[in-house]
């Protein structure tokens, strides 16, 4: 997803859709309420990114994501209630992965 003054053009960013924009607008509203997008500043154009890690994820169907950003560790609950976007911590990604395979064998 292209958004100005933020992707580099070089990226492979394309043009989003009208439906794609509701979407990145929400996760942005959901991560960082009452944030002015349109500011410019380093703080904002490093939040932005982040959505933008967000709305790929969503875009493409992953089932998490995982990231060192406490920023997005905190807000792990509502991106998940809202936007179903699961979040976790290193550690939490390699806890969830062991239980998943524990469950795994215990049914082979």
């Amino acid at each position: 997803m292209f958004v100005l003054d933020v992707s580099r053009l070089d990226s492979g960013a394309v043009l989003a859709s009208t439906e794609e924009g509701a979407v990145f607008n929400r996760i942005f509203k959901a991560v960082f309420p009452g944030t002015d997008r349109s500011l410019g500043s380093k703080t904002a154009n490093h939040k932005t990114r982040d959505v933008m890690h967000l709305h790929t994820t969503k875009k493409h169907g992953a089932d998490g994501f995982i990231t060192r950003d406490q920023d997005l560790l905190r807000k792990a609950s509502v991106l998940e209630e809202e936007c179903a976007i699961a979040v976790f911590s290193p550690a939490q990604a390699h806890a969830f992965v062991v239980g998943l395979k524990a469950r795994h064998d215990e049914q082979s």
